[in-house]
């Protein structure tokens, strides 16, 4: 669902977010509902960056071992490998 908001973002802004809580701001349209949009399956913050390393943006879980692995060891990537 982040990365649909994402991209509904930029269809209307011609670019991504800087940051996540972009999507859903104080005022103005909101792309996402719920509170934890932000957050993965254990809590933890997810991790996005814009530019990504090979596509318009990077999103991922640092997955079960809570360690950031830039999207490789056991975190999860919207990017397909």
């Amino acid at each position: 669902m982040v990365g649909l908001a994402l991209d509904a973002f930029e269809h209307d802004h011609g670019e991504y977010p800087a940051a996540l809580h972009a999507l859903k701001p104080d005022s103005g349209p909101t792309y996402i509902k719920g509170s934890n949009y932000d957050r993965d399956a254990w809590g933890d913050a997810l991790r996005y960056r814009v530019p990504g390393k090979e596509h318009p943006f990077d999103l991922y879980s640092r997955g079960v071992n809570g360690i950031d692995e830039a999207g490789g060891g056991d975190d999860i990537d919207l990017w397909p490998r």
